[in-house]
């Protein structure tokens, strides 16, 4: 008689196996891996022949399921971890779906607010837009940037201006203005800044405001979320244009501009009020934590260190107010030709270059202004890229009516932007030669054969809420 063991080694092949009886359902548990693997690894040997077999077989099977069954009590433990794991799924799920629908909200919350920021935009533009037309300020600078005009600047009589006010006196006599290169320039902190504060210069700046409304389309004022009602600060306010159509929308609202030259009106709504001479640059304090929207337009050249300014912006904010800015890349740039030859790119290195040195540069790096304003704590990041022709070469209309906008604004700023760097700095340029590079800039930037465009940025970023 053979022993048990050698029985076991002489059974046939699994698929020979009659299966076991039917158990339970909650009592049946299918072969597991290791089970399988115990068998073919102890099955060897001829197979018996079928007289001999057929009562083995049964007891073999049996011995098997035996083998490879696990205990009862831990089946139902790992299908009550398993149960567990899925229950926690779905609570995660649901968890998700609540989240989901939470930032559902909030952005249809967003969303309603700027449509009522919308219709405001929209009743206001349409009150500008009358105005404009009746002093027929866009038309009257067309024709002088047709295809091929390459003669001096073209003349605009410019909207209201805040310039036409005048500018507080005791201000002035206190800081009385320096004159450089045949311009004006402030005396509070001489030398500091390099661009005027003449009248020359306040017509560029409400020229560039015009711009930027036309640019931007609707919302042309802001674009960070806000309501009537807030307090708004604005830095570098320049003539305060943007203050006073800012208080002029939101009458409920608290506008304070603050500028290093005082140039502001001495007129202007009843919510809204100046503060020159300011040197946001530097140390300042305005109440921190009170500010729902904090406003900066065309800063790059004022600024030694944006780092340092992002962080007082932002502990002047309150938590969940936003901070805007607006800036220029003037980095000349064209998808069909090569610039490295041309006056403009000439220009531009040369004020990169010599901004650079008198630590203001006026180059914008859009990565690096992102990269600081998350050092700085802000989050929601939004950032917009619109393109500035220099000309109206663009077949869209509206590309058309931003073109002959910047193309006033440029040619009014070539010069300007350039008077002062390329004087105080070594090799120090005479007035002649400046002259000269700014009209070969303009006379290409008037060539409508040279499709050159610059980048206007637009940031806002938000405070975030404590935890």
């Amino acid at each position: 008689m053979s022993s048990s063991h050698d029985n076991w080694r002489r059974l046939p092949p699994i698929s020979t196996i009659s299966p076991p009886p039917k158990r339970h359902k909650s009592e049946s548990t299918p072969l597991s891996d290791s089970g399988l693997s115990r068998y073919y690894v102890s099955h060897s040997g001829s197979v018996p022949s079928s007289d001999r077999a057929s009562s083995r077989h049964a007891s073999a099977a049996m011995d098997i399921y035996a083998i490879t069954d696990r205990d009862p009590s831990e089946r139902d433990r790992a299908r009550d971890r398993e149960w567990e794991r899925q229950r926690e799924r779905e609570r995660e799920r649901e968890r998700e779906r609540l989240r989901q629908r939470e930032r559902d909200r909030e952005l249809r919350d967003r969303d309603r607010e700027r449509e009522r920021n919308r219709e405001l935009q929209r009743d206001y533009d349409a009150r500008r837009a009358a105005r404009f037309a009746s002093n027929g300020s866009v038309a009257s600078h067309t024709s002088a940037v047709s295809r091929g005009s390459h003669s001096s600047p073209p003349i605009v009589v410019a909207e209201r201006k805040v310039s036409d006010y005048k500018a507080p006196a005791d201000s002035t006599e206190k800081y009385p203005l320096q004159e450089e290169n045949g311009r004006k320039y402030h005396g509070y902190h001489k030398n500091k800044y390099f661009l005027p504060c003449d009248e020359e210069e306040q017509d560029r700046l409400d020229i560039f405001h015009k711009l930027f409304t036309v640019a931007r389309a609707k919302d042309g004022l802001i674009y960070a979320p806000h309501t009537d009602g807030s307090r708004i600060l604005d830095l570098g306010c320049g003539t305060g244009i943007w203050c006073i159509d800012v208080a002029s929308k939101l009458k409920n609202s608290h506008v304070v501009g603050v500028d290093l030259a005082a140039i502001q009106p001495t007129e202007c709504p009843k919510n809204l009020d100046f503060y020159s001479p300011f040197d946001f640059d530097g140390q300042w304090s305005l109440g921190e934590d009170s500010w729902d929207l904090i406003h900066m337009q065309m800063g790059c050249g004022s600024v030694v260190s944006w780092p340092t300014l992002y962080k007082r912006a932002f502990r002047h904010l309150r938590p969940g107010a936003w901070f805007e800015q607006v800036e220029i890349d003037f980095e000349p740039r064209c998808d069909d030709r090569d610039l490295s030859s041309t006056a403009m790119r000439q220009w531009y290195k040369l004020l990169k270059k010599t901004t650079e040195a008198n630590n203001r540069p006026i180059a914008h790096d859009y990565r690096q202004t992102i990269a600081d304003l998350q050092a700085a704590g802000f989050t929601q990041i939004d950032h917009q890229v619109i393109g500035l022709p220099m000309n109206p070469w663009h077949d869209d209309d509206h590309e058309r009516q931003v073109a002959r906008w910047y193309n006033l604004a440029i040619s009014e700023s070539v010069e300007t932007l350039c008077l002062a760097p390329f004087t105080r700095t070594e090799p120090a340029w005479d007035l002649a030669s400046i002259r000269r590079l700014a009209h070969n800039v303009k006379t290409e930037a008037f060539n409508r054969e040279i499709r050159c465009y610059n980048i206007l940025h637009i940031y806002q970023a938000q405070k975030p809420f404590p935890n």
